[in-house]
């Protein structure tokens, strides 16, 4: 096993073209490593959805219901963006954004991307891609939830692997959410996740190290993802 790697180290501020989808489309016409509509906020901190779109620069956003019969979150990671729903087809955010740890963001308004539409043709296929992204996670999302808890929890872990790039096997991943909102996430109880989790570390299947999570078999992450079961080890 390598050497483990401080959270510090994941979340360290990484350029904005690294991050951000817009690139050099960039409304704010180039942001470099510091941007202009930056904002911070602190772990359980509340965003202001109203107006605007945010691209999460480091760290991770939660989108919780506020219907308590219905408590479904979605996460949004680095390079992400929230808000297009409503700049589409007037769709106010569903939930309520917060902060789940430590997290930058670029702040975008809506009359600032209308006209950025407006004037380049590129920066429209750019918000048509990240929307349909967004679409397209909340689609596996919603699938995944008609299949067994344990299949759920490894599809979670290998989207969310492929969601920040940790494809080489050796570069932990970092879990920027609790447990709690994992479980919410993927309709389980908190306990059903936690046995889940600890199945899979004493198979060898993954790692655990507080937020940090080695994939060791991708394989056998994969076959339970596809709802193949346990491949059990000796």
């Amino acid at each position: 096993m390598g050497k483990i790697i401080p959270v510090t180290q994941l979340n360290a501020v990484q350029p904005a073209r690294k991050l951000c989808p817009f690139d050099a489309t960039c409304p704010y016409g180039g942001c470099g490593t510091v941007c202009i509509g930056e904002r911070r906020v602190r772990e359980g901190e509340r965003l202001m959805m109203t107006g605007a779109v945010f691209v999460v620069r480091t760290g991770c956003i939660k989108l919780a219901a506020r219907n308590v019969c219905h408590p479904w979150v979605a996460f949004y990671l680095p390079g992400e963006i929230i808000g297009l729903g409503e700049l589409a087809g007037g769709i106010p955010a569903p939930g309520v954004a917060t902060a789940t740890m430590e997290s930058r963001l670029c702040r975008v308004p809506y009359p600032l991307l209308r006209n950025r539409i407006i004037e380049r043709s590129g920066f429209a296929l750019t918000m048509i891609s990240a929307y349909s992204q967004e679409l397209k996670r909340l689609r596996t999302a919603t699938l995944r939830l008609g299949k067994p808890s344990e299949a759920r929890v490894a599809a979670l872990l290998l989207e969310l692997a492929t969601r920040q790039a940790q494809d080489d096997g050796t570069t932990p991943l970092d879990l920027p959410m609790p447990r709690n909102d994992i479980a919410r996430h993927l309709n389980l109880t908190p306990e059903t996740v936690s046995r889940v989790f600890g199945r899979l570390a004493q198979n060898r299947v993954i790692e655990v190290d507080d937020r940090l999570v080695y994939l060791l078999d991708r394989q056998a992450l994969a076959g339970l993802a596809a709802g193949r079961g346990w491949t059990e080890r000796p």
